[in-house]
């Protein structure tokens, strides 16, 4: 992933349940990061999910991404 220092990423989740897909994106963030970060993290998962190739894939699937402080606390969540 594109960024990952900016994203501190340390791993991440997922489990897929009736359909829906639940995606837990851990970081090394101990504090909620500035909206320009997390604006700048979002734009950069709406670009993905724009992708022909990411939308052929995805079809009509739910999901939900969240983005965790280091103590699991969500500071970003993107589902459609």
């Amino acid at each position: 992933m594109e960024g990952k220092s900016t994203y501190q990423l340390t791993g991440f989740s997922y489990k897929v349940e009736k359909g829906h897909t639940d995606v837990k994106m851990k970081t090394d963030f101990e504090e909620q990061p500035s909206e320009e970060i997390r604006s700048y993290i979002e734009m950069k998962i709406q670009e993905y999910f724009s992708l022909q190739e990411t939308k052929e894939q995805i079809e009509n699937d739910k999901y939900t991404i969240r983005f965790l402080l280091k103590n699991g606390e969500a500071f970003l969540t993107i589902k459609n």
